[in-house]
């Protein structure tokens, strides 16, 4: 140390500092450019020019840089945060960065473009259709349910079921009246409310079920023609069928077989055989081989 000032050495190079710029208390101070002077404040804040990082003097400098990065002296807004932006770092809105996955774009307008890594289309979905697997596209895409039914509109908290087929074939949509079933129209090919009509009958009957019309008994076929007053139904072994006729007396059994016919009857038979009482006619025949044919009528006494 000289009388006149001090020489202290600079990047190798002895440099005057005159005693005339001390202060009481003050030291020396290298800022990264010159030597300059400082007062020891005993604990307290330093004084003098700030440098690196710090801008201004102490004890209020300035922070204009993190690291040696510029800090933009711009004033911040709520919820800004220190971003950088390329030259320095300046207050700006906090943009979460960019999402990647099944959720893409910024955090703040982000888009879903897939479910666990499978596409979902971009078309626009229109009411009530649902997000469906497609396995044709290998996506997900807004499709109306497939097969009979499907949603229909809300009613309340619940979204309603409707029917549009039945094992694939349209159902129409029109309104049923009271007493109406649903009848298949090949004309439009779609299920219909319909007047019930019955159906139309085959077998012994036929026709329309309101109007139907007995053709056969058992499968053997009824004539048309029109019976008269106590007439019945006989059958006509050669025509093969039913026809109406008078009430007549069967055929006699034949061999040793007797057939007694009651044509009136007005009292009880006698013990005895072949005598009747008063209010008894019979007819009695026999045609065995062995024996004349006997005809015995009893008439009234």
């Amino acid at each position: 140390m000289h009388r006149t000032g001090i020489r202290p050495l600079v990047a190798g190079v002895e440099v005057d500092v005159p005693l005339s710029t001390f202060v009481s208390g003050q030291f020396l101070y290298y800022d990264g450019t010159s030597i300059i002077t400082a007062t020891a404040g005993g604990g307290g804040p330093p004084t003098g020019p700030a440098g690196g990082d710090l801008n201004g003097t102490y004890p209020n400098p300035t922070v204009d840089g993190l690291q040696g990065f510029p800090v933009s002296a711009s004033a911040p807004a709520t919820s800004n945060v220190l971003t950088w932006n390329g030259s320095a770092w300046a207050p700006a809105a906090p943009s979460g960065g960019t999402l990647a996955g099944d959720v893409t774009g910024a955090s703040g307008a982000n888009t879903v473009v897939k479910i666990q890594g499978q596409s979902v289309a971009a078309t626009v979905p229109v009411n009530f259709q649902q997000l469906t697997w497609d396995t044709g596209s290998s996506q997900w895409k807004p499709l109306q349910l497939a097969g009979d039914i499907g949603l229909g509109p809300t009613v309340g908290a619940f979204v309603t079921v409707t029917v549009f087929s039945i094992r694939g074939r349209a159902v129409a949509g029109t309104a049923p009246t009271n007493g109406q079933v649903l009848t298949y129209n090949t004309g439009t090919s779609q299920w219909e409310p319909q007047t019930a009509s019955g159906g139309t009958l085959a077998g012994d009957v036929t026709g329309p079920a309101g109007s139907n019309t007995v053709v056969k008994f058992q499968n053997r076929a009824v004539v048309i023609t029109a019976p008269n007053d106590t007439e019945v139904y006989k059958w006509n072994a050669t025509a093969a069928q039913w026809q109406p006729g008078p009430v007549g007396l069967p055929n006699f059994l034949t061999d040793t077989t007797f057939y007694i016919a009651r044509l009136a009857r007005r009292g009880k038979r006698s013990g005895a055989r072949g005598r009747s009482d008063s209010s008894t006619t019979s007819c009695w025949r026999s045609s065995s081989s062995s024996s004349r044919t006997l005809v015995r009528t009893l008439s009234r006494r």
